[in-house]
């Protein structure tokens, strides 16, 4: 896998899980989109806070330059998806309305 773009913001965290969610508040946060050389439609978006104690890692999955599918997460943050639009992705399928 290699990196192929990354992204840095700020933004409030919140953990979700099946059960609830927990702020974590205000956060500094850095995206790294890599993509898997071997099979070059399937991404990996991999997602930590400033201190590198959390991490979240999201698989994307592409065809013809549109994302298709993703898993990790039950649904695409919105700084993964600038991220993914950054690199030319039509992200149309896995936006939230």
């Amino acid at each position: 896998m290699k990196v192929v773009r990354t992204k840095s913001f700020e933004a409030e965290l919140i953990r979700e899980t099946a059960y609830s969610e927990e702020s974590l508040g205000v956060q500094s946060s850095t995206m790294l989109l890599y993509q898997n050389e071997s099979s070059p439609d399937e991404f990996l978006i991999e997602w930590r806070d400033s201190e590198g104690t959390l991490m979240q890692e999201m698989g994307i999955w592409t065809k013809d330059n549109k994302v298709t599918e993703y898993d990790g997460c039950f649904s695409l943050p919105i700084q993964a998806i600038d991220l993914l639009q950054e690199h030319s992705f039509d992200t149309s399928e896995v936006e939230v309305a």
